[in-house]
């Protein structure tokens, strides 16, 4: 039996239906104000599930498939008001606070044994996925039929030129850095790290650079390019000690005149006015030792 700490009366379990009714308070409100309660005990065989085998042929559902009538019922009695979760919002919804990605998964910096791997392998061999059934084609078909020709909500509506909801509009400085900083997160929490591409001609520029004038410098061929998380930028080459800053320019950061485009001066200036520190241009066309600009740098290292 476990003891309920509101009411002081022992039960069965305590169920989200007992405290909503008679403490007007959720599951996860209850564990808040208790964090050592015990909710239920499943151990052994308490469990109801205990001894009861829920794959394949043993599975009590096993080659069985609800009716139209059931499934109906089930809908119904789900919809509205008669939902559990009705209304429940923000951090009255059971998954409020709750984040899938990163340190915060239920799976993060887990991996399968072998032998769970194997019997995932197993009970899924010679399995194929079902196929729709002719109730789930007609749906799909009707579905389809509704939202064709004019009954399409987007029916008419051309998102190109002077009728396109952007035309004429730019993104303001802060709204590009807020979405690069949304996208670089992004891959973080999915992939755990981001590696811009890189370019091997210039990492072995930079190589020598640093052998050259007996630096430390930060590039992609001896480390991972100096990132700057408060800007969303990522710079080819870049010189703690010396505070210096060095992009490696491809034939694409320029215009067809030769002029660097607009957005890479723009970027220039938001790390220059961030770090405060001494920026510099590598032509890649012009790569030659004796056409960079050398002095510059001598200056800083001296």
């Amino acid at each position: 039996m476990i003891f309920c700490l509101e009411c002081k009366k022992y039960f069965n379990c305590i169920s989200w239906t007992h405290l909503k009714k008679h403490h007007n308070m959720t599951t996860k409100e209850y564990k808040n104000k208790y964090p050592n309660a015990i909710m239920r005990d499943n151990s052994g065989d308490k469990n109801p599930m205990y001894g009861v085998h829920r794959v394949g042929e043993n599975a009590p559902h096993f080659n069985h498939k609800h009716s139209e009538k059931t499934k109906q019922q089930i809908s119904e009695s789900l919809r509205g008001e008669k939902n559990p979760n009705y209304g429940r919002k923000g951090e009255a919804h059971p998954m409020f606070g709750v984040h899938k990605y990163g340190e915060d998964a239920p799976f993060y910096n887990h991996k399968h044994s072998e032998k769970t791997k194997q019997q995932i392998s197993n009970a899924l061999k010679g399995k194929t996925r079902d196929k729709f059934t002719e109730t789930h084609k007609q749906n799909m078909s009707k579905n389809h039929a509704d939202f064709s020709g004019d009954k399409n909500p987007m029916y008419g509506v051309h998102r190109y030129g002077e009728d396109a909801s952007m035309w004429n509009k730019h993104h303001t400085n802060e709204s590009k850095q807020q979405m690069r900083l949304s996208r670089i997160k992004e891959i973080e929490m999915k992939y755990g790290k981001i590696c811009p591409n890189y370019n091997l001609k210039a990492c072995e520029f930079f190589e020598n650079l640093n052998e050259h004038f007996d630096l430390n410098g930060i590039h992609a061929g001896n480390n991972d390019e100096f990132q700057i998380k408060e800007l969303g930028y990522f710079v080819d080459y870049y010189e703690l000690d010396l505070n210096m800053a060095i992009e490696y320019d491809e034939k694409h950061h320029y215009n067809s005149d030769g002029t660097l485009k607009d957005r890479d001066i723009q970027r220039q200036n938001e790390i220059t006015d961030f770090l405060g520190c001494k920026f510099i241009r590598i032509n890649e066309s012009k790569s030659k030792w004796q056409l960079l600009p050398i002095d510059a740098i001598e200056s800083l290292v001296k």
